[in-house]
């Protein structure tokens, strides 16, 4: 059968939410983008087939036959006229884009009523734009289209005789792309912060420190330009995030970024928002993987904040990061909110990618099983997943691993840790660090196995347990830790 199951166009189509099918169906009748009456049909085809676009169903054939009745079915003609839909596909997303992001548009506006000489309509525009300069959004893109709009206005100011005017838009102009380039070096910087704790990095440990060495950004923006107070507050988070990259640890500087950001939030857009929570969860995470525990309550909070304001999903952003879907749900259960779990799995489940939901819905029941000790449930849904995330995957060997031990599996228990074993150490993935805290674990639990006998040596039981407490942090250091007080007090 000759089907399209691969096609790009039937890729973006997929991608579609039921108000965006809709919309592309307007765009594909209009005139002004599409004057060919084929891909009209052919797309009131083709969607009939959504979300799941079932190859048994659909064939080339068949829709040939209804978009070109009467006709004798021709690949090549099939071919383009797909092409055709496709390209239209790639047109409406980059519509859609543009109708969301009003800086977006306003500065294409006015850069075009400049081009033709409408300054009667540029002025106004331009107005408008600047009557709320002192409590404007701050979006990702604000400060790099405010730089684009200053600029026009500069230009304007040029090209009106209006010179006398000039120098403040130039000035504000470069004020804005250096609070962009702020904001971009800021992100960046924590960005390859964490990669570089949990992957392998080919970069070898580069980071933008030398940037801000050379140049201290922070202090000439305060220093050399008139900032809102808005911005203001803005630089002072940036400033809290850099000095939290070179030392986590800082209360002074944590408080101070927490405050920050609520005292900013009603001038940050949600996606914004998400980027700053964001980052101090990381140095929250940070400091909970040192053993400071009080960090756990303090991070659940702010999970709890940015799941109630929506930060995890919005235009930016379809599906929930599965990395950040896992930390929330790991602290969760770590501080035993069991009620809550089930309703966060139960109300995230259409917010995963579809081609992962399931495996990521049944880990997260697995997940909280294992942690209310239910063992026989946990390992049923563990023997479900079936994924080649390498993340899921250490998690769920885990949970097989203490699972095993809890129910006495002792021959399948040394089995997977070999193979577990096997399988960090051949990877190229994880940093040195984050295989170290791997290889730790289950170095620890096969010396746990085989020593959990009644005829072990207690000298021997009870030096291993001290090098365990000793070793820095890794996986399930407290479950390894309990487990040798149990047996040294079977022992004893």
């Amino acid at each position: 059968m000759l089907t399209i199951k691969n096609s790009n166009l039937l890729k973006i189509i997929s991608s579609f939410s039921e108000n965006e099918k809709k919309r592309f169906a307007k765009f594909v009748e209009s005139p002004f983008f599409n004057n060919q009456s084929t891909l009209v049909r052919l797309y009131k085809e083709i969607i009939k087939y959504y979300p799941d676009f079932n190859e048994k169903e659909i064939s080339k054939a068949k829709i040939y036959q209804v978009v070109n009745p009467g006709k004798e079915f021709c690949d090549s003609v099939f071919r383009k006229q797909v092409s055709n839909l496709s390209k239209l596909a790639e047109e409406f997303l980059i519509h859609e884009d543009n109708s969301r992001h009003s800086d977006r548009r306003i500065t294409s506006l006015l850069d075009q009523y400049q081009r033709r000489n409408i300054y009667s309509l540029y002025n106004k525009l331009s107005k408008e734009v600047n009557r709320n300069i002192e409590n404007y959004i701050i979006t990702n893109e604000a400060f790099y289209y405010g730089h684009f709009r200053k600029e026009l206005d500069a230009f304007s100011d040029i090209r009106t005789n209006n010179l006398h005017e000039m120098n403040e838009s130039l000035f504000n102009s470069h004020k804005l792309i250096l609070l962009y380039l702020l904001q971009t070096s800021t992100v960046y910087s924590n960005m390859m912060f964490v990669n570089q704790k949990s992957f392998e990095d080919p970069l070898k440990g580069f980071s933008l420190n030398l940037f801000f060495k050379e140049f201290d950004i922070l202090n000439y923006l305060e220093s050399s330009y008139n900032l809102t107070n808005n911005e203001k507050l803005f630089v002072e988070i940036c400033r809290c995030d850099l000095e939290l990259l070179k030392d986590p640890f800082s209360r002074v500087w944590l408080d101070k970024m927490k405050n920050n950001i609520f005292k900013l939030s009603s001038y940050l857009s949600k996606n914004m928002q998400y980027t700053f929570f964001t980052h101090l969860n990381i140095f929250y995470l940070i400091n909970i993987g040192e053993g400071k525990t009080e960090f756990n309550r303090k991070l659940f909070e702010n999970y709890k904040f940015m799941i109630d304001k929506g930060l995890y999903i919005s235009d930016e952003r379809e599906y929930i990061n599965f990395s950040e879907y896992r930390s929330i749900l790991t602290i969760a259960l770590k501080l035993k909110e069991f009620d809550w779990v089930e309703k966060y799995i139960a109300g995230h489940r259409n917010f995963h990618n579809p081609e992962e939901r399931e495996n990521i819905i049944k880990y997260s029941n697995a997940f909280l099983n294992f942690e209310k000790m239910n063992f026989d449930e946990t390992l049923n849904l563990l023997s479900q997943i079936d994924n080649d995330n390498l993340i899921i995957k250490l998690d769920v060997h885990s949970m097989y691993l203490i699972s095993y031990f809890e129910k006495g599996y002792i021959e399948s228990a040394l089995s997977l840790a070999n193979s577990t074993a096997h399988t960090l150490k051949s990877n190229k993935i994880l940093s040195k660090e984050a295989m170290s805290r791997e290889l730790k674990f289950i170095k620890y639990y096969k010396l746990l196995v085989q020593n959990n006998t009644k005829g072990a040596d207690l000298n021997k039981v009870e030096i291993i347990r001290d090098s365990v407490s000793k070793d820095g942090n890794f996986r399930r250091k407290k479950w390894i830790l309990e487990k040798f007080d149990n047996l040294i007090g079977r022992l004893k």
